[in-house]
């Protein structure tokens, strides 16, 4: 009965060495009881720990943030004590801020795709009617207005505009942006100056 003896103040004991001293004296009243109060214990952290961490949510939620921070402490929340009593309430947050940055964030790539779109439009319609102060405008470099002017493709032949089929936003503050399209001009890459995209480079095939 050492072993026992052992358990007895004993606070870090596994339950699961308590068990199975328990299969070898299953009435034991020391072991029963020695059980029960790890069980609690652990429990009792559990819930402490619980609570601290609504408090985090608690205070975001106050502070009026509903972005991806909230959504990962809701996330968390879940992963770390789906049995807690306010689980349920975590989750139906969680539901109903995941669907309202998705459908906000489909609905800012549609709108970004619409501005580029209508980017690469203004541009074709410029070069088309031969518009060079509009191509001046819309471009950065001289030379690239040139090119657009002078180009014997763009000269001989009426672009079609075309849609966006992908596109890729990149730099350090999302400031330029390379446009694949399905016509004639089939790569136009900008930058954002002053709040407005410009034309840096154009691709005809």
């Amino acid at each position: 009965m050492g072993s026992l003896k052992a358990l007895r103040g004993g606070y870090k004991r596994d339950v699961k060495n308590i068990q199975e001293l328990l299969n070898v004296y299953p009435k034991n009243e020391t072991l029963l009881a020695r059980k029960t109060e790890i069980e609690e214990e652990q429990q009792n952290k559990l819930n402490q720990a619980a609570n601290e961490f609504y408090q985090q949510i608690v205070k975001l939620e106050n502070e009026n943030i509903k972005d991806e921070r909230l959504l990962a402490h809701y996330r968390e929340y879940l992963r770390k004590f789906s049995a807690d009593e306010r689980a349920d309430e975590i989750r139906e947050k969680y539901e109903t801020l995941n669907t309202s940055l998705s459908k906000e964030q489909s609905d800012a790539l549609a709108a970004q795709k619409a501005t580029f779109g209508a980017l690469a439009k203004k541009f074709i319609d410029a070069v088309n009617n031969r518009n060079e102060k509009a191509i001046r405008d819309m471009t950065v470099l001289s030379s690239i207005a040139s090119k657009a002017l002078r180009n014997r493709i763009l000269q001989n032949t009426q672009i079609k505009a075309s849609e966006v089929s992908s596109y890729r936003v990149y730099g350090k503050q999302n400031e330029n942006v390379q446009l694949q399209l399905d016509g004639r001009m089939y790569m136009i890459a900008g930058t954002l100056i002053d709040k407005q995209w410009k034309v840096i480079s154009f691709k005809v095939r």
